[in-house]
This record gives structure tokens, C-alpha cells and sequence, in this order.
């Protein structure tokens, strides 16, 4: 492929970007994600039509398009491109509109700690990792976090904006 500053890699529909977003002292929320699923990306989403599909505070939607997103590569952000195996458009389509799941976020901490889930196999809301693995066919998707979907899909990263960097910080974070 290419880096950010030459061209957008070529993305199919369904694809999944998983995201390291830089944090500033107002939003510890990604370096605690980071810390407790021991893994460098810690958001994901899904590409559709040119377009990135997320769950972020506002809920699930449509938040901008491929090339807005990857302008902030390099300042804002870091990114790996899967693709996995399925990608399943009407699972997408019947998120859209569905609000954030902050609960989900502290039932996957405890999950990561304890090894015991104790959210809902169907919440009413999707954080970020449960939204994408619907979309891409996880049978317990509402126990997925941005690790599980790194872990499983490794052999499927098609770009990597820093390699280097995620492999250093995942090395950091498992020892």
C-alpha cells in the first residue's frame, strides 16, 4: 500500500479500521481502554461506500468520509486496515441510530480483569468493538473489545499507518 501522505489505500466495503487515537489530558477514556485490553488500537470502525461507520459518544453512524478521516493520520491518529472474512450490510444498517453503550465499556473492563462477562448478549447500546463485530459476523459480538478483533485478524491487515510504533507499544503493554 502507501502511507497517509501519498493516497488512500484502496478499501473494500465492510472493511475495519482499527484505531489508536492520541489523547489529551480532557479524555483519558482511550489510554484506559488501551491499558486494560493491553493492545496499541483501541476504537474501531467500519468502511462503507467511502465513508466511516463508527459508534463514538453520539451514538452509531456515519461520522465522515475516508478522506477526512485519513488527513488526521499522523496527528490525530493511527490506523490498521482489515479485511476480514464477512462483512454482513444488514447488521451495519440496523445499528445505525443506536446509542453509545457507556455501560458496555465497564462490563468489558471487568471482563478483561476477571475473565467474567456480565453484560447483556444484547445490549441496547454498542460501543465501538461491538458495533464492528455484528457487522462482521462474531457470534458473542456483544463481548468483543478492539483487542479480540486486532488478535483475530492480524493475518488480515491489509495497512498499517505505524507498525513499528504498535508493535513497541503492545510490547510494553503485555510484559
Amino acid at each position: 500500500m502507501c502511507d497517509y501522505k501519498c493516497k488512500i489505500p484502496k478499501f473494500n466495503d465492510g472493511d475495519v479500521i482499527l484505531v489508536h487515537n492520541y489523547t489529551d489530558s480532557l479524555n483519558p477514556l482511550p489510554l484506559l481502554i488501551q491499558s486494560f485490553t493491553r493492545c496499541y488500537y483501541h476504537h474501531c470502525a467500519i468502511y462503507l461506500g467511502g465513508f466511516v461507520y463508527e459508534s463514538t459518544a453520539k451514538g452509531v453512524g456515519c461520522t465522515s468520509s475516508i478522506e477526512d478521516y485519513f488527513k488526521e493520520i499522523g496527528s490525530k491518529r493511527e490506523v490498521a486496515i482489515v479485511r476480514p472474512d464477512h462483512f454482513y450490510y444488514a447488521n451495519l444498517t440496523k445499528q445505525v441510530g443506536l446509542k453509545y453503550g457507556f455501560w458496555s465499556l465497564v462490563v468489558q473492563v471487568i471482563n478483561q480483569i476477571c475473565n467474567v462477562y456480565f453484560g447483556s448478549k444484547n445490549p441496547n447500546g454498542r460501543n465501538c468493538s461491538q458495533f464492528v463485530a455484528q457487522c462482521i459476523g462474531y457470534k458473542d459480538w456483544a463481548k468483543i473489545d478492539p483487542q479480540d478483533i486486532f488478535r483475530d485478524h492480524e493475518d488480515k491487515i491489509i495497512y498499517e499507518s505505524a507498525p513499528k510504533r504498535r508493535k513497541y507499544i503492545n510490547n510494553k503493554l503485555n510484559s
